[in-house]
């Protein structure tokens, strides 16, 4: 099983981006779970995105404490909060000047998803689909056109998902 956390503001779109990968996962014959935490307000407040993914049913429920993954959309949050397992950080800042402001000794990826696009979310799952291969670019990208292109329209949809192949290209 494969235990992602997503971390990021409210409206920053962790919750979208965990909903992209479960459905990804999903569409590939996965057993999935995803689910958010946040508190009353939500807007502008961290908030966590859980997703589960798995060849064999799940059946534990609870909030993820030692994830495989931990995705941070707002680099703030990297200092702020528990990072665990693989860490990818969307920072225009290195990885040295990370550790040292966090001690995180672990597995680290950075890009600096919010200079491709205004939204970090989506290039933030698409780095994470290749630093984990836990799915297919492929089916993150059709799960995201089918999921929110309706509400995107055309143009911005086309941008997104350019975003997203980059941000994979880009991922170290």
């Amino acid at each position: 099983m494969i235990q992602v956390v997503f971390q990021g503001l409210g409206g920053q779109g962790a919750k979208s981006a965990a909903e992209i990968l479960a459905e990804a996962a999903f569409f590939e014959g996965k057993e999935i779970q995803a689910f958010p935490e946040f508190g009353p307000e939500r807007r502008g407040t961290p908030i966590k995105a859980y997703v589960r993914i798995s060849d064999k049913k799940i059946t534990t429920h609870e909030p993820i404490t030692r994830p495989d993954y931990t995705i941070i959309i707002d680099s703030g949050l990297a200092v702020k909060e528990r990072m665990a397992g693989i860490c990818i950080i969307n920072s225009a800042q290195t990885a040295e000047s990370i550790r040292k402001q966090t001690g995180y000794k672990g597995e680290m990826h950075i890009l600096d998803a919010s200079s491709i696009i205004n939204f970090a979310n989506l290039p933030m799952l698409a780095a994470f689909v290749k630093v984990s291969g836990a799915v297919k670019l492929e089916s993150v990208l059709k799960q995201t056109e089918e999921l929110f292109g309706p509400k995107m329209g055309a143009e911005k949809l086309k941008q997104t998902l350019e975003a997203m192949k980059k941000a994979y290209e880009m991922v170290k």
